[in-house]
């Protein structure tokens, strides 16, 4: 399973194995699990124990709060490997033709097969776009800023490219797994 993790305005890469080996942005773990209790879990790292609380939970949009070592972590997990492109008949998604955001040759994403890009990891609000159809973008470039639980959190380009659709404009609200920019 491979995903993105996002603790203190910081992004990560995963990907986790079933025999509990971990990848963080290319540096592998090997990891334990194990139940403390009822409601906590404790997670051993190398030669280092952690033990874990979830303390707020709403995985429906994949954001968490634990307490590790009695200290509050918030922190968001959204995918980052798609099985296929964006679902057509998903609620919000791009075949509802979402308007474009401004800028010269922007196109709604239904008129545009964009198979891959910037997919929202949770519902929110879209507070700013930085790209405009057309534009290079290399891997990392900040291309929205999506608000969800009060957090902002600013989206990144999954890869490098050029922009073929920005999908949604400042103020539009944003499904899970919705399109938000395409880059081919």
């Amino acid at each position: 399973m491979k995903f993105k993790l996002q603790v203190d305005g910081k992004e990560y890469e995963v990907s986790a194995a079933a025999d509990g080996g971990i990848t963080i942005n290319g540096e592998a773990f090997e990891t334990k699990t194990g139940s403390a209790s009822a409601e906590k879990r404790t997670l051993q790292v190398g030669d280092k124990s952690f033990e874990i609380r979830v303390v707020e939970s709403t995985q429906d949009v994949g954001c968490f709060t634990l307490e590790v070592a009695g200290e509050r972590v918030p922190l968001t997990v959204s995918d980052l490997v798609r099985e296929s492109g964006p679902a057509a008949d998903a609620p919000g998604g791009s075949a509802g033709g979402a308007a474009a955001a401004s800028g010269a040759g922007a196109q709604p994403a239904a008129e545009v097969d964009a198979k891959d890009g910037l997919f929202a990891p949770v519902p929110g609000k879209i507070v700013d776009v930085f790209v405009k159809v057309g534009d290079a973008v290399d891997e990392g470039t900040p291309l929205v800023v999506l608000e969800a639980m009060k957090m902002e959190n600013e989206l990144r380009a999954p890869k490098k490219g050029t922009v073929v659709v920005v999908a949604v404009q400042k103020g539009d609200t944003a499904q899970r797994g919705q399109l938000l920019v395409g880059i081919e």
